[in-house]
This record gives C-alpha cells, structure tokens and sequence, in this order.
C-alpha cells in the first residue's frame, strides 16, 4: 500500500536492525504495530545510555584520531566535537559538553562556517536551557537566529541569470 511504501522510505535506520525493522513492516499490515515497533527499536538502540556511552567513546576515539593526524581536517574536526557534545549532553556530562561545545563554536568561528557555527551555537543553547541558564540560551539563541537570518535568502530572489518571479 502506499502508506507502507511510504512509511519504509521514511524510516532509516543505520544500524543492523534495519532489516528486522523492514521484516516486521511487510508481515504487518497495521501500521500502527509496525510504527510502534520501530519507535521502541529505535529507543532501545539510540537512547539506552550503554549505546550513548559507545557512541561517546566511538566519536571521541575518532577525535583522537583527527587531531593526532598530519594533515588535520578542522570542518571534520568541528563535525565530530559537536556530535560528541551532543552525546555528552544526553548522557547528561554536562561540564564536558559545554566545554567541547565552546570549542567547537570558537573553531567554527575560526573556519567561518556559518552553518555549522549556527548548529552548534543552537545545540550549545539547547544545553544550557537543559541546566537552567536561561540568559545564557537566550544570547546563544539570538546568535544563531542573527546567523541564519543573514543567509537566508528570499524564495522571492530570482537566482543569477533568472528573470523575476511575479
């Protein structure tokens, strides 16, 4: 049905419970037991503070290895620092995730990656509403907001070479 074909493109899954997930959906036809089931995989795998704790130790090894490497890749580096304050976060080590986090604005900064200085200025924010600094969140908030809002281009601008929309 369109539903299911629907919902199997929808859910991705990038581990190795994708194919039990995608059994699961074609021996069910009732969507609701299927949806249900994917959610509570997906909460097992991603949420269980064991698989928070591999994923913390994964991306902090291929931290390790980024910066020990000889030529170094700051955008991949930035890339990583935020996915491991994210994960420090949920594990709720909140001193060390508000430490990579300055890092890794201050490295955005550096490389002038509007995007990513955004993301992480937004997931920055969103820890320190987590702890109660509520000023705090407000400044990051707006930061991000002034950021995207310089980039954001009107859907109304005719790109290069195109006539104006009317």
């Amino acid at each position: 049905s369109v539903n299911s074909t629907f919902c199997a493109v929808r859910v991705h899954a990038s581990d190795s419970n994708t194919k039990e997930i995608t059994t699961n959906q074609e021996k069910s036809p009732d969507m609701t037991a299927y949806m249900t089931a994917v959610k509570q995989k997906i909460q097992r795998v991603w949420r269980s503070p064991a698989a928070l704790q591999d994923k913390a130790a994964s991306l902090q090894a291929r931290l390790d290895q980024l910066q020990n490497a000889s030529r170094l890749d700051n955008t991949e580096i930035s890339a990583v620092m935020l996915a491991l304050a994210n994960a420090d976060k949920q594990l709720q080590k909140y001193d060390q995730a508000e430490t990579l986090y300055k890092s890794v604005v201050a490295l955005d900064e550096k490389l002038e990656n509007q995007t990513a200085l955004t993301n992480a200025l937004s997931d920055f924010a969103n820890l320190y509403y987590v702890m109660g600094k509520y000023t705090d969140t407000d400044s990051l908030i707006l930061g991000a907001t002034s950021l995207s809002s310089r980039y954001v281009v009107s859907p109304l601008t005719p790109a290069p070479g195109r006539p104006m929309l009317t």
